[in-house]
């Protein structure tokens, strides 16, 4: 999800991937366009559904040809590395079997183990609602049913549906659900936790592991 560290997490991962591959044979894929992979959730979430992910990609002028796209993430699932880690917050927009499907397309024939970082919901709906301000993303946000609703009631906090969504993308591989108030609080950041989550135990860590990125302030 957005606004639980995961920008700093993906630039950690851009900054050792290298390492993290001659380390612990684990391929980061390295992304379209920055560390934050918008090229799935662009891909994957319904087409009337207005995304931050695909609306920032044409903000930007990036080219988002689908077929590019597909051949940059098949070439990363596709390569010999026997684990390989693509980090999109957009995918917490995931809802339904379709979206499920052509994810588990994108990326077959991988085994997917999803993974999430969930916040306080009261905390998680400001922190996105100032984001999404700051970048100057739009939407008719008295609508429920869009990703610019950030009422206490949004579908965005509903945590179970979400979980329940990812295990079914999942499968046999149960998704790791990981606290992020809790983690920050024990360690100051999310990043060990979802490093473990990947295979890179907290002994493992580079340096830099500690720093924060894309911090919104308290409102």
């Amino acid at each position: 999800m957005h606004k639980t560290g995961t920008t700093a997490f993906q630039h950690y991962l851009a900054r050792w991937r290298a390492e993290i591959l001659r380390d612990h044979g684990i391929l980061v894929h390295p992304g379209c366009f920055m560390p934050s992979h918008l090229e799935l959730p662009a891909l994957v979430i319904r087409d009337d559904m207005l995304i931050p992910d695909r609306w920032l990609l044409e903000r930007r002028g990036f080219p988002t040809d689908a077929d590019t796209m597909r051949q940059a993430i098949r070439a990363t699932v596709e390569s010999a590395a026997q684990v390989v880690i693509f980090s999109a917050e957009g995918l917490s927009y995931l809802r339904t079997p379709g979206e499920v499907e052509r994810l588990r397309e994108l990326l077959a024939p991988r085994a997917i183990t999803p993974i999430v970082v969930l916040r306080n919901k009261e905390r998680y709906l400001a922190s996105f609602r100032a984001a999404l301000l700051r970048l100057g993303f739009s939407g008719p946000v008295q609508d429920p049913g869009v990703v610019a609703y950030t009422e206490p009631d949004s579908w965005l906090v509903d945590y179970t549906a979400l979980v329940d969504i990812l295990g079914y993308l999942g499968g046999a591989q149960r998704p790791v659900v990981l606290d992020y108030d809790r983690e920050v609080a024990s360690a100051g950041s999310i990043i060990p936790a979802l490093a473990k989550a990947i295979g890179l135990p907290r002994s493992s860590l580079y340096p830099g592991w500690d720093r924060r990125d894309n911090v919104t302030p308290r409102i």
